[in-house]
């Protein structure tokens, strides 16, 4: 199973851009660069996890 399709990393996914969106014109640069770079980082999470298992599955 790939991650894109795993429903927590689809709804992550979302949830990154609905951020970068709210915050699109937000002058609080350092909030903003920060809480969208959090929100990315969870679907990139999912998506090492999800790798680093099929490598795991895959040396057995």
């Amino acid at each position: 199973m790939q991650f894109e399709d795993l429903a927590v990393w689809q709804r992550s996914a979302d949830l990154a851009c609905e951020i970068y969106i709210h915050f699109k014109s937000s002058k609080e640069f350092g909030l903003k660069d920060q809480i969208t770079r959090s929100a990315l980082s969870i679907s990139s999470n999912i998506a090492g996890a999800n790798f680093e298992r099929a490598c795991a599955a895959s040396k057995r």
